[in-house]
């Protein structure tokens, strides 16, 4: 009787071992997977922080950008009508302007700007010397010179203005100012691109600029 009740007890102590084994290892697992859980929510929150400040950062680039991009767009508005004040349509020329010249200066400018609108500087004011030099050699006035059938191209229209803020300076230093930049007294010249003039070739040559090339008298 004693040892069945022994046996009895025995299995009882057996069986409450293994439910607090089980209940300590369930216990243990809740507490391992709360710990997991913590970590996780502290790297989350950690993730969620850095994004927020990435995404502060790009916020403020984007404001930087943004204000950048408007004073961009003002300074374009800017450039734009300055580009539109040199080269909006030529103002009407005053008649009385170069009256003291004794000629159509405008005329003259248009017929410069024909020939040498595109070239460079150097190269416009050749051409404006070589009328000048050629008006003062023959006799002429410069549009006296520039009229004469053949000899040069026609003048470009008021409305052409590409280019022509060049050739009205280079004509008002040479017709109006007097200046003469090239020592050689230029009498003709021509596009030799366009093909080859035996006849320019048979003067004395000068100097090539451009597209141009220009002779004297010999």
């Amino acid at each position: 009787m004693n040892e069945t009740k022994n046996n009895m007890w025995a299995w009882i102590t057996a069986i409450l071992g293994v439910m607090c084994l089980l209940g300590g290892l369930t216990i243990f697992h809740d507490l391992m997977v709360e710990n997991e859980l913590r970590r996780t929510n502290v790297t989350l929150t950690e993730h969620t922080m850095a994004l927020e400040q990435d995404k502060a950062v790009l916020s403020r680039r984007i404001i930087d950008a943004e204000s950048n991009l408007a004073a961009a767009e003002r300074r374009i508005a800017e450039l734009e009508g300055m580009v539109s004040d040199l080269t909006g349509p030529l103002p009407e020329p005053d008649p009385t302007a170069y009256d003291e010249l004794g000629w159509d200066f405008d005329y003259v400018v248009r017929v410069v700007g024909a020939e040498a609108r595109g070239e460079p500087m150097d190269g416009i004011l050749a051409v404006a010397q070589c009328i000048a030099d050629t008006a003062e050699a023959t006799g002429m006035t410069p549009e006296q010179v520039v009229r004469v059938p053949g000899q040069y191209t026609d003048p470009v229209g008021r409305n052409v203005t590409d280019g022509m803020e060049s050739v009205n300076e280079a004509c008002l230093r040479v017709f109006v100012a007097g200046e003469r930049p090239f020592d050689e007294p230029i009498r003709w010249f021509y596009a030799y691109k366009n093909g080859y003039s035996s006849w320019h070739e048979g003067q004395v040559y000068c100097f090539t600029i451009g597209g141009h090339r220009y002779f004297k008298a010999g």
